[in-house]
């Protein structure tokens, strides 16, 4: 069996680290060179970043969806596989950007940024930052009708590049797309590669999205020890299927569908678990209705429970729960293998 890479140090793997959805978005557009150096200037642990590939096969840094696409260039049909790095570079991102509803968690959030940013090349970003910081890097294939062959070459320039400016043991690759992860474990032996278990997900999802009520509204059961895992629950943590999908290593599980047992199951395997996204700003894919207070307390369980990474919305205050959790409780955090 491959030998799996420790995460960062053992100083640093003893508390959960503090991963920025996109980047620092409150200083700089999502996903750019700025939003990431934030990250660092702010001294946070690490960076979400989604990836994806240009017409001309350049790996960069984007959310290739519609949401995305409409709130940084105003066009959702400006898909980024069909067009030329060259091209993005003559295509600022706005300069001004909302997130949220007067429905949503949190209302509506405004941003203004002083300069103009443009989609980044990942190189660029790996070379600044790749011994920096923590990486989890989505790659962005699924949804854009990308060609098998683009498919390919956007895992292949992927693996080159964290193998050239970083390491395993500070990326993890996440995607909802089980041939780029399985493609990227033959490329990079040894990596960690995780699956996006997600609370929408076709007949899986709303029943995984009950997970979490155990640790909101927890209820003793009156025989704990014969527990029966429901369905959703045992095909997230089969082997098996794990396997196929290819996932090694690690879980990238959405705040909704973990618990407790869940996420104890998955550390004693010494796997790497993340977790997403607190306290949100972007109502795309948010399905559940938890305020402040609930998604701090949910936090600081998971804390407790050993989950290594969280991407959040709202670094500062992440870091603020985990450090207070920390301080008023012994060293009990599992080291990771």
């Amino acid at each position: 069996m491959e030998e799996l890479p420790t995460m960062l140090d053992p100083a640093s793997s003893r508390k959960t680290l503090v991963v920025a959805h996109r980047g620092l978005f409150q200083k700089a557009p999502e996903n750019t060179f700025p939003a990431v150096a934030a990250v660092l200037e702010e001294g946070f642990d690490g960076v979400e970043l989604d990836v994806t590939i240009t017409r001309d096969h350049q790996v960069v840094c984007f959310h290739d969806e519609p949401e995305a696409r409409e709130r940084l260039f105003g066009d959702p049909n400006f898909v980024i596989h069909e067009h030329t790095y060259e091209e993005l570079c003559k295509k600022p991102l706005a300069t001004k950007v909302s997130y949220g509803s007067p429905t949503f968690y949190g209302g509506e959030r405004h941003y203004s940024y002083p300069q103009e940013s443009f989609i980044p090349k990942l190189e660029d970003v790996l070379a600044a930052f790749g011994k920096e910081l923590f990486f989890v890097l989505e790659v962005k294939t699924y949804g854009t009708l990308m060609s098998k062959k683009m498919r390919r070459k956007l895992v292949t320039e992927l693996a080159a590049l964290v193998q050239r400016y970083s390491d395993i043991s500070r990326c993890v690759f996440v995607s909802f797309a089980p041939p780029e992860l399985r493609a990227l474990r033959r490329l990079l032996p040894g990596c960690r590669t995780a699956f996006q278990w997600d609370d929408d997900m076709p007949f899986l999802g709303p029943r995984m999205g009950q997970h979490v009520q155990s640790l909101i509204h927890p209820t003793p059961s009156p025989t704990p020890n014969k527990r029966r895992k429901p369905w959703s629950e045992r095909v997230m943590l089969s082997r098996a299927f794990n396997r196929v999908i290819g996932v090694h290593g690690a879980l990238n599980v959405e705040v909704t569908c973990l618990n407790e047992q869940v996420i104890k199951e998955i550390k004693s395997r010494g796997w790497w678990l993340g977790s997403y996204t607190f306290f949100p700003v972007d109502p795309q894919g948010v399905h559940h209705q938890f305020d402040e207070a609930q998604m701090i307390r949910l936090l600081e369980d998971f804390v407790r429970l050993g989950v290594d990474w969280v991407e959040t919305d709202d670094p500062h205050l992440t870091r603020e729960v985990i450090e207070r959790v920390h301080a008023s409780t012994s060293p009990t955090h599992p080291e990771t293998p």
